[in-house]
């Protein structure tokens, strides 16, 4: 094998040098980790020391293991509280399904929505907006999904009241698959 000062300038390996703006912690590193340790890892060890001090602070959702929503006509806050238990939290699967027309059968697309990141914080957010219509047993409603980097995802969304509930309708989670062009098939109806 070729030594790295054999290797014409341009090709092959290089030799690793410390990015300036890591230089001041150098020192700190080497008397921690000694002298044997070269610096690549120390400054991975010391990123990764960082980042789990960050995901450590970061405050996550939690979800109301009762949460539902029961008044006659819901409101804006109510439903977008709703999408952020299915999509931005890990509230139980039992909760989630809950707020399911499905049930535990549509669990997949929130799940599936939740492990991407799409719409949960820090790069994206999802809210329910007007207009509304509101019948008897059914509401509607549009979700809008932001993620950083995308344009927002508009999609026309029917709740629906069963058993004292309102539950996200079946026919939303399929227009939902479709608009993001989820690999979901939408047979859960």
């Amino acid at each position: 094998m070729a030594r790295t000062s054999d290797i014409p300038p341009g090709r092959g390996r290089r030799p690793c040098r410390p990015p300036t703006a890591l230089l001041p912690f150098r020192g700190q590193l080497s008397s921690k980790f000694g002298s044997r340790v070269r610096w690549p890892f120390r400054v991975c060890a010391a990123s990764m020391a960082v980042l789990v001090t960050t995901v450590a602070a970061t405050p996550t959702a939690s979800a109301q293991p009762g949460f539902a929503i029961t008044t006659p006509v819901p409101t804006l806050e109510e439903l977008s509280a709703q999408i952020q238990l299915l999509v931005a939290t890990q509230a139980p699967d039992e909760v989630k399904a809950a707020q399911l027309e499905g049930g535990n059968r549509a669990l997949t697309v929130p799940k599936m929505i939740y492990r991407l990141g799409i719409f949960r914080a820090p790069r994206g957010s999802s809210a329910v907006t007007g207009p509304e219509t509101h019948e008897e047993n059914r509401h509607t409603a549009v979700i809008n999904g932001s993620r950083q980097g995308a344009p927002t995802v508009l999609v026309t969304a029917e709740w629906r009241y069963i058993d004292g509930r309102w539950k996200l309708a079946n026919k939303s989670l399929c227009s939902g698959i479709a608009t993001i062009g989820l690999p979901i098939p939408c047979n859960f109806q």
